[in-house]
């Protein structure tokens, strides 16, 4: 009875040891990415073609077309070859954010919204605009970041193969 306890006892230990483990490699990669949180005042602040200072500006999709825009703080590196940088102007982001949202609304009866792209800490890294509020914001170390483009595959595919409307 004494050597069934031992081995019971052995894998019990075995069992926790396995079951910290997996706790640990989920909140330690859970630790590395951030979020979007959805915002009434960022939504005001691009449909008001507002350009907020200390922030660099980038677009994805077709150019002057875009899927998403986004506003990242001076403090924090983007890392990235999908999104293009660009210089806003009021006149620039209002043609890319009128195109936008009629172009989204025509494809998907939808409309973008505003987001704050948080770090896992909370800290803020900038601001996102699209219809999609989904994506990955990788931290790559404290200032670094990768934030991947929206999924963008459920617009249907139009006449020049991609998704996005075509102009005449």
């Amino acid at each position: 009875m004494a050597a069934i306890d031992k081995k019971g006892h052995r894998y019990r230990w075995l069992g926790k040891l396995i079951m910290i483990m997996v706790i640990q490699s989920v909140f330690g990669c859970a630790g590395n990415y951030g979020r979007l949180d959805p915002s009434a005042a960022v939504t005001k602040t691009f449909q008001a073609y507002t350009i907020v200072p200390d922030h660099r500006y980038y677009y994805c999709g077709p150019q002057g077309r875009p899927d998403a825009i986004i506003a990242v703080k001076d403090d924090f590196t983007l890392v990235t070859k999908a999104w293009i940088a660009f210089e806003p102007s009021g006149r620039e982001l209002r043609r890319m954010l009128d195109y936008a949202e009629t172009h989204f609304r025509l494809d998907t009866q939808n409309s973008p919204s505003g987001y704050v792209i948080r770090a896992p800490d909370g800290r803020e890294i900038g601001l996102w605009y699209s219809i999609w509020a989904q994506t990955v914001v990788e931290m790559l170390d404290s200032h670094a970041v990768r934030i991947y483009p929206p999924r963008t595959r459920d617009l249907p595919i139009d006449r020049d193969g991609t998704h996005s409307r075509d102009i005449p």
